[in-house]
């Protein structure tokens, strides 16, 4: 065999040595004929199989020695094709002077190639946040909200028809989920996003974390030798008044990119939660209202430099923090079922101190190798998370006349927090051959999440700590990666891609309180697979095929109580193991007008929270998270766009699936299965060149949500959206679920105890917002380099 391939390789050097080559040269210059540097200079084969790339020098004249044959020359400069030519090359050739126009003005390209609202690919669709009306003036996760294929409910973000997902900012995987990933999210404004991308089933190259897939943030990015600014303000009503104000500076000239922004919010919701649990002979209805509060500072810096033509390095900077006082009030009543009358009530007050600071620092060094997509790049992010709380609950038991039950008041004071620290290092080579394109990598993670909570009792007057229910908790994660693609052009209309990521994880969950420490340590291979067939430009289908992972959150490893009221409270567990799941999908699409996507998703060892109650305690009452979920579902999503008049354009789409879910414990029922459907549209109208209109309406009916049962919902959204001063200032006008009708109900089973619970997180709101653009499109510069589009595209 090895003697084979020596002589193989003997017969392919024989050849290349003695190929005749041959001389191709010229030299590119703009309209005025002065010189064009690093203008790249395309050769391919009549197959459109790349050759070979070079770069003009300072004077514009390219070189090149090539063998004898037929070519297509294609000559680019900053992102267009300004010149293509075939070619018989059989001697020495001067292609002389070439002309080519330099890059259109900024405005004509906006103008001639605006996007539209989505767009869809043979693997995500894109949702170009920046021309829709109703993310205006709001944060990212309004932004979300109305991004197609998405569901946030109760400030909770989901694929629409699947479970768990992860969220990246330009391509950059967030480590936060829940309120810590609300939080956050709400400290970007949807005005800095360019588009959304929602990956139902990413490649290799991105982390395997997240059951349903990725969504990926793209913020926008500056043209080149120019400078702009942005100053915002906005004013919201729900049932309180929310507000804030912000401002960005972006500059880029010949090497140097450089940016700055700050932003303050003041978010106030009035959050309402329902609780019923059925008992066999006693109702318990429990009502909370919460005003929750979040005011971000945030602040943004970036800088990038091209230290050569093909080398860009740089580095950005987030900072978020808030110092808010939410309060939460909580009222129970207690009914006898036989006798049809109030037992008992209880009340509780709970006023908090909570304090929240995100920092990310990322630094990244890109290496193009040469034009024909060859590029090497290396990141190292940073990100710290840290939420301390101070909580203060108090409450007192009565009789069914509002008299106080003696004895029964109480006090307590729950204090503590959580810190985590992330450490990335990623290194990714794309590296085209011929007819295949590879895509390899590594990365390695580091966390650590160290919580400390501390509870006293204040019954007494005096603190006393409670060490039964105070605890110090460490949980330390380190992932280490590889990963390969490929993909290859098997022919002019059938294209594949393969891909294999390996992940080997360490993991240790150490409580300092109790003296336990629980390990766990995994090695998994996530393969990802891709075949697209695209007979014509109207039709196109796609099937894929990929393995994924959740984990659980940091802190729900922690034992540590968390107590709600008297009654109830939350731990976590450190017994966790992550869940996987398999997905498989078929897409079509004609025009990029009709899509229809057939998916199946397969999850085992599923987790979530387990509401625990007893029939004959009602004082035992807690949540706990467990490993006890599998499913199926199959399911289908079609979407149509319509846009034949140049003013009206309308999005809608229909998902459709049945769900299979079965339970491993006891405490629930063992199985449900039921169906799903759900029903979007999103319709822009536009009035004038300066003046739009944005109407948005789900519904979605009765539905199984794994082990429960959830009730019809349905939004109306619609906003306004005025240009002024030549587009400089833009007036934006939204008012969100108009009638106020996203109001879910949950329905679930402990122990054959009906347990209900009714939501709503204050989604009816009223929003103004005034954002006033300007700067300098025509900057003086000196040549530069023009072959830096993927550069630009990692720029934050």
């Amino acid at each position: 065999m090895k003697r084979k391939i020596y002589i193989f390789q003997f017969l392919f050097f024989c050849c290349t040595l003695f190929s005749q080559q041959f001389q191709l040269q010229g030299k590119i210059v703009d309209e005025k004929d002065t010189p064009l540097e690093y203008s790249e200079v395309l050769i391919l084969k009549m197959d459109s199989i790349p050759v070979k790339s070079e770069l003009s020098n300072e004077k514009g004249v390219f070189s090149t020695q090539l063998a004898s044959g037929e070519y297509i020359i294609k000559i680019k400069y900053f992102k267009d094709i300004g010149y293509t030519k075939a070619i018989s090359l059989h001697n020495n050739i001067d292609l002389g002077k070439i002309k080519i126009e330099r890059t259109k003005n900024i405005k004509e390209i906006v103008l001639d190639g605006k996007k539209k609202l989505i767009e869809r690919k043979i693997d995500r669709l894109i949702f170009n946040v920046e021309n829709s009306i109703s993310a205006t003036g709001g944060d990212a996760l309004d932004a979300l909200k109305v991004t197609p294929g998405l569901k946030v409910q109760n400030e909770k973000i989901s694929m629409v028809g699947k479970n768990g997902m992860s969220v990246m900012i330009d391509d950059r995987l967030i480590q936060l989920s829940g309120d810590d990933l609300t939080n956050f999210l709400r400290t970007i404004r949807s005005d800095e996003i360019k588009s959304i991308e929602v990956i139902t089933n990413p490649p290799a190259k991105y982390d395997a974390e997240g059951n349903s897939g990725i969504v990926n943030i793209k913020r926008k990015k500056i043209a080149s030798n120019s400078w702009k600014s942005l100053i915002s303000s906005r004013y919201i009503q729900g049932n309180y008044v929310s507000g804030g104000m912000g401002a960005s500076f972006d500059y880029q000239k010949n090497k140097s990119y450089f940016n700055f922004s700050v932003n303050y919010d003041r978010n106030k919701r009035k959050i309402d939660e329902n609780f019923v649990n059925n008992y066999p002979s006693t109702l318990w209805e429990e009502v909370k209202t919460k005003k929750s509060l979040f005011y971000p500072l945030t602040t943004k810096l970036g800088f990038d430099y091209k230290l050569t033509p093909k080398v860009m390095t740089g580095v950005s900077f987030y900072y978020s923090y808030s110092d808010t006082n939410p309060t939460e009030k909580d009222r129970v009543v207690i009914s006898s079922k036989t006798a049809n009358k109030i037992d008992s009530l209880a009340n509780s007050n709970k006023d908090l101190k909570n304090k929240y600071q995100f920092l990310s620092f990322n630094y990244h060094l890109n290496y193009e190798i040469d034009s024909l997509g060859k590029k090497l790049s290396f990141d190292f992010d940073y990100f710290s998370y840290q939420n301390k709380s101070n909580q203060l609950i108090q409450g007192q038991n009565f009789f069914p006349n509002s008299y106080p039950t003696p004895g029964s008041g109480f006090m307590f004071n729950s204090m503590g927090g959580i810190n985590v620290d992330n450490y990335n290092f990623t290194l990714d080579m794309d590296h085209p051959i011929k007819s295949f394109t590879l895509n390899y990598g590594a990365k390695f993670s580091l966390s650590k999440s160290d919580s400390d909570n501390y509870f006293y009792n204040l019954r007494s007057g005096t603190p006393v700590l409670d060490r039964n229910n105070t605890n110090s908790f460490i949980y330390k994660e380190d992932i280490s990666s590889v990963y390969a693609s490929v993909t290859h052009k098997i022919t002019s209309k059938l294209e594949g891609k393969l891909g294999l990521r390996l992940e080997n994880v360490n993991t240790s969950g150490h409580s300092i309180t109790l003296d336990q420490t629980q390990t766990n340590n995994y090695l998994k291979i996530y393969p990802t697979a891709y075949l697209s067939y695209t007979p014509n430009d109207d039709h196109s289908f796609n099937v894929n095929y990929g393995r994924r992972i959740t984990r659980p959150r940091y802190f729900w490893f922690n034992p540590f109580r968390s107590f709600n009221n008297q009654y109830f409270y939350s731990e976590g567990n450190s017994f966790l193991q992550p869940a996987f799941s398999d997905n498989i999908e078929l897409n079509y699409n004609f025009k990029n007008k009709v899509t229809a996507q057939f998916y199946y998703s397969h999850l085992k060892n599923g987790f979530d929270y387990v509401t625990l109650v007893q029939p004959g305690d009602l004082t035992s009452r807690y949540e706990k998270p467990y490993n006890y979920v599998s499913s199926d579902k199959y399911g289908v999503n079609i979407s149509y766009t319509f846009d034949k008049f140049k003013w009206w354009e309308s999005v809608n789409s229909l998902d459709y699936n049945y769900s299979h879910s079965t339970s491993s414990i006891p405490e629930t029922n063992a199985s449900l299965s039921g169906n799903s459907l759900q029903l979007y549209t999103t319709n822009t109208f536009k009035i004038s060149s300066t003046i739009f209109l944005e109407a948005s309406y789900f519904y979605s009916f009765p539905t199984v949500d794994g082990l429960f049962k959830v009730s019809s919902i349905n939004g109306l959204d619609l906003a306004f959206k005025m240009f002024f001063m030549k587009k400089s200032l833009q007036l934006s006008v939204v008012g969100e679920d108009v009638f106020g009708s996203n109001r879910p109900t949950y329905t679930g089973y402990t122990n054959n105890i009906e347990l209900k619970n009714k939501m709503y997180f204050d989604n009816q709101r009223f929003r103004i917002s005034l954002i006033y653009k300007f700067g300098n499109n025509k900057l003086k510069t000196q040549q530069i380099n023009s072959n830096n589009s993927e550069q630009k595209e990692r720029v934050q």
